[in-house]
């Protein structure tokens, strides 16, 4: 659950639920699903996506919206997709995806107000403290805080797959030995390809998103992958 709003809207909850996926030893987002009132937006990797389901649906009919918000999708590149859930006229929440890696941010210049009371991996939004779901304990370590916020089987479900693993048989899973190791390999293999950061950053200049850019960036390095979620 990386953030759940009550009353975004009299009425009307938000909801973001993300997938993460291991790679090596390191995880990255594979999807995530936005929730407004009744309606859900699914983004995969590569830029696949469901609106309420529906697989690729037309998101430039004026139907195709998440309680009102309409959806804008743009595709800079083969690689890269954009989705931006219109809120306002400075105030979006955006999903983007680089090959298989999916990003999620929120632009909100306008209606902080919105988020004082969320919960979730986003941590507090006064502060960032990594809150557990009593909402009042701190919690330090931050693989104890990502499977506090498993999604529990009693709460929403946002994917249009069930994949393990499923709260409560199975935990989140973390990179084992063997992730570690594999991961070490495979950075000495690409060793010989990687390009250098001024190198990536050239490359990638054009991306006007930050969080997009930043993925063209270790995807250009080929062996690190930093992941901050904050306020």
């Amino acid at each position: 659950m990386l953030l759940h709003v009550p009353n975004f809207e009299p009425g009307l909850d938000l909801h973001i639920h993300v997938r993460t996926t291991i790679r090596h030893d390191y995880s990255y987002i594979e999807s995530a699903a936005v929730q407004i009132g009744d309606d859900i937006l699914d983004v995969e990797s590569f830029g696949q996506y469901a609106w309420n389901g529906v697989d690729n649906a037309n998101l430039a009919e004026a139907s195709a919206n998440l309680a009102g918000y309409p959806i804008i999708h743009s595709q800079t590149n083969e690689k890269q997709h954009v989705f931006d859930i219109v809120i306002g006229p400075y105030e979006k929440i955006t999903i983007a995806t680089f090959k298989d890696m999916v990003s999620v941010m929120i632009h909100d210049s306008s209606a902080n107000f919105r988020y004082q009371n969320s919960v979730g991996l986003m941590g507090s939004f006064d502060e960032g403290n990594m809150l557990a779901r009593n909402g009042t304990t701190i919690i330090k370590d931050p693989d104890e805080f990502g499977q506090e916020w498993q999604v529990r089987s009693d709460e929403l479900f946002l994917f249009r797959t069930v994949r393990a693993p499923q709260y409560p048989q199975q935990k989140c899973i973390l990179p084992s030995s063997s992730h570690a190791k594999e991961g070490r390999k495979g950075r000495r293999r690409l060793a010989e390809h990687t390009i250098t950061q001024e190198q990536a950053e050239e490359a990638c200049i054009h991306l006007m998103d930050e969080g997009s850019r930043e993925a063209c960036i270790m995807d250009g390095k080929c062996h690190t992958l930093s992941i901050t979620l904050r306020w």
